[in-house]
């Protein structure tokens, strides 16, 4: 279980590991400035289901590293451009 100040072995865009507790500073391609917390939690997610199972979607909690702003739980991905976000996030303290 992660900690406050335990690396998360995710790198921000200068290369400098993220840890649990960290701000970490966003800029969106319009410009918009995000700031995220990182937290290591649980949250609930709806997925889609493999085409065998019966149901098309089932809930399910993914247990993980979260990137916390303004109410909402983003996990980490990767963008079209194949960059993961945290690549382009800044650790701002």
């Amino acid at each position: 279980m992660y900690k406050k100040g335990m690396i998360t072995g995710l790198k921000d865009k200068n290369g400098i590991d993220i840890k649990v507790g960290n701000k970490v500073r966003l800029v969106l391609p319009d410009g918009e400035v995000r700031v995220f917390l990182v937290e290591y939690k649980t949250i609930g997610r709806m997925v889609k289901s493999h085409p065998d199972f019966d149901e098309p979607y089932a809930d399910v909690n993914i247990t993980g590293i979260v990137f916390s702003w303004n109410g909402y739980n983003l996990l980490p991905c990767v963008g079209k451009d194949r960059i993961p976000d945290n690549e382009k996030m800044e650790i701002i303290n």
